[in-house]
């Protein structure tokens, strides 16, 4: 306890400022992923962000872990509206990304 280990919230940041991520290579790795986390009791939030899903959870130091796969690929357009993104307030919404929480299997 002398010796804080949160990346982020130790400096005064929110949780998700800085965090540990790694790639999955599908949503079937994802969810084996969560279901891991989940049976050695972390609760875990699963996120759709319409191009790329990920699942988060807290690791036993306060730092945030994320595993995330790619769903969607990237065409013209997406590059195109990135792009007009740097420069402009201007674009249409997106729709919300999707959240899902996930309670621990082992309770």
């Amino acid at each position: 306890e002398d010796f804080p280990t949160e990346i982020s919230t130790g400096l005064g940041l929110p949780v998700w400022t800085n965090h540990i991520a790694f790639g999955a290579d599908d949503l079937n790795a994802l969810a084996s992923a969560r279901q891991r986390l989940q049976a050695v009791g972390h609760p875990v939030t699963e996120i759709d962000h319409h191009w790329c899903t990920s699942i988060y959870a807290m690791d036993p130091n306060g730092i945030m872990v994320e595993f995330c796969t790619t769903t969607k690929a990237f065409n013209e357009e997406d590059k195109r509206r990135a792009l007009a993104a740097l420069t402009s307030d201007e674009l249409p919404n997106e729709p919300p990304p999707v959240v899902t929480t996930f309670e621990p299997t082992n309770a």
